[in-house]
């Protein structure tokens, strides 16, 4: 069952097959071969233009290079729009007292309409 938010939630991306024929030794046997195959060509290339390092260190630098940034877009205006409702809500009862509350309360509804056409 799920309830009504205000917050959208990304959903996850699935990918799913079912392999006909999987063999182990195979996959692991050409995994060794092509990570032999790439530390060979980084030491030609490194003899070629005297760069020291390893292929392990370059793996890691670029899975830190590929990291992508996290996108704010409508989700950090929708967390600024609840916060200032909330402050709003608050100062409105300091100074308007129970009618602030009520106030606010109506307007979730009007909330909640907006993300059903898709309006926020």
């Amino acid at each position: 069952m799920r309830f009504l938010s205000i917050l959208r939630i990304a959903k996850h991306q699935r990918f799913h097959i079912e392999p006909r024929y999987y063999d182990e030794v195979k996959e692991d046997i050409e995994q060794r071969t092509s990570r032999i195959k790439r530390e060979l060509k980084l030491e030609r290339r490194e003899r070629r233009e005297g760069i020291s390092g390893s292929v392990e260190n370059s793996r890691i630098n670029g899975a830190f290079a590929k990291r992508s940034r996290i996108e704010a877009g409508k989700t950090g205006f929708l967390r600024f729009l609840i916060v200032v409702y909330l402050f709003g809500g608050f100062v409105g009862y300091v100074y308007l007292g129970n009618v602030a509350l009520y106030l606010m309360l109506s307007v979730i509804p009007v909330i909640f309409f907006l993300r059903w056409r898709k309006l926020i």
